[in-house]
């Protein structure tokens, strides 16, 4: 119930937002160059009229797109270390486990 949503009742929006959210989890290095590009030819806008309102138009978008792929990594990352917790927590259990069990055989072999 809680894993990969059934693609056929995905409507196309939510299919194109999952391979976005794919394509960024996994070309983050590169779109983080592309982002700081970007965001360094807006210095690059030639004089005009409206030089000033482009540049920073373009610099806001280049920001709102970096937040966006930073969200979506940063979800997976939460996904990643909720998960490593849990395996964490299962892990110390098990020690834990052994380690009684160890203890009840100890006093078995004394008795």
């Amino acid at each position: 119930s809680g894993g990969m949503p059934d693609p056929a009742s995905e409507s196309r929006a939510e299919r194109l937002l999952r391979r976005y959210k794919t394509f960024v989890r996994r070309n983050r290095a590169l779109l983080t160059a592309i982002e700081q590009g970007a965001a360094g030819l807006t210095w690059l806008v030639p004089d005009g009229a409206h030089t000033e309102i482009i540049a920073e138009a373009a610099s806001s978008f280049v920001g709102v797109v970096a937040t966006l792929n930073d969200h979506l990594v940063g979800e997976e990352d939460e996904v990643r270390t909720v998960a490593s917790e849990d395996q964490f927590e299962d892990a110390l259990e098990s020690v834990s486990d052994d380690e009684e069990e160890e203890e009840e055989d100890t006093r078995e072999d004394v008795l």
